[in-house]
């Protein structure tokens, strides 16, 4: 099935990374030479349909990004960066205000889920565009 056009990818990466502990915040640890941030956009590059993809990054971070890893995210599909709020729906709201009139279907992922299998991604494409929304849940192991 072709998805629809006029798609639209937020990626949330705006939180404060307590648990982790370290001098950076979540997104930006780099696995294999590359943030995780840019892993996780990889992951949706091969997506049709995307037109803009939105990174909500924590205030903190947006200049180092910009001055650092911006060439790199923009060549793997990031459009815009905007700051992220105070809570996960302050920074997901503020993504989704970036985009684009006319976009017809929003993804939104977290910028720390670089693992997350295509299939899912075409499934929830494909059931958003039938219902309206979509979510994508899957088991946890321990």
């Amino acid at each position: 099935m072709t998805p629809p056009q006029r798609l639209a990818l937020v990626i949330p990466a705006a939180g404060q990374s307590t648990r982790l502990g370290g001098d950076r915040r979540k997104p930006l640890v780099e696995i294999l030479g590359l943030p995780v941030l840019a892993h996780t956009l990889n992951r949706f590059r091969s997506v049709p349909g995307i037109e803009q993809t939105v990174i909500v990054a924590h205030p903190d971070d947006v200049p180092g990004i910009r001055a650092t890893s911006w060439p790199r995210l923009a060549e793997l599909g990031a459009t815009d960066l905007v700051e992220g709020g105070s809570r996960r729906q302050d920074s997901v709201a503020r993504g989704v205000a970036a985009l684009h009139p006319g976009i017809k279907i929003v993804l939104i992922h977290d910028a720390v889920r670089p693992l997350v299998p295509r299939r899912a991604i075409d499934e929830a494409i494909a059931a958003a565009a039938r219902w309206g929304a979509a979510v994508v849940a899957m088991p946890v192991p321990d």
